[in-house]
């Protein structure tokens, strides 16, 4: 029903092919599976039997490097959440180096013949000025980013869309506790197209 055949009803290769490749696209599935049983010389039936993904999912860990120490990581997955055919993700890093990040994605499919998704994070992080083993100066960043993807399949394996993003980043330098003596801030954005 989902990918416009219905039972009984009599396909070609190419329809059952196409139907097949509409649900794989989808991303709804872990396992998709089809028996061919015979029922006549020029005909068979066709059971097709799919295993659904985990609806959601929920992460939670831990990480170290020498340069930021410990770090609390998050990550929690919806499938479903926003809209039939979508999967929604945050992740979250929280240490001396914070990080945000969303992402929406609507596979194509089942519901549009078009892939969208949405990227949008924040990263702040700081960064130490060394000389020898003495830390002279801190330098903090703030990066704010968002990125776009509209997409479509042609056939089974060739993509085509359009990409684009902005960032935004701000950095400072402190050389003593009390003192903020600069703060830059930069933005940028950027298109692709690819195939």
């Amino acid at each position: 029903r989902l990918v416009g055949t219905a039972p009984g009803q009599v396909v070609t290769g190419a329809t059952m092919d196409a139907a097949l490749a509409t649900l794989a696209a989808s991303g709804l599935f872990r396992g998709i599976r089809y028996r061919l049983d015979p029922v006549g010389p020029d005909e068979v039936d066709v059971t097709v039997r799919v295993e659904p993904l985990t609806p959601h999912s929920l992460g939670l860990g831990l990480r170290y490097d020498d340069h930021f120490g410990a770090s609390l990581l998050f990550n929690a997955t919806f499938a479903n959440w926003l809209r039939y055919g979508s999967a929604t993700r945050l992740d979250v890093r929280l240490g001396e180096e914070l990080q945000i990040q969303a992402n929406y994605l609507r596979g194509r499919g089942i519901t549009s013949p078009f892939s969208l998704g949405v990227v949008a994070g924040w990263t702040q992080a700081p960064f130490d000025v060394r000389q020898g083993s003495t830390v002279i100066a801190r330098l903090g960043v703030d990066v704010l980013s968002a990125r776009f993807l509209v997409g479509s399949t042609v056939g089974r394996g060739a993509l085509f869309g359009l990409e684009g993003g902005a960032e935004w980043a701000r950095g400072g330098t402190v050389v003593a506790p009390q003192d903020s003596s600069r703060a830059v801030s930069l933005a940028s954005a950027g298109l692709l197209i690819f195939r």
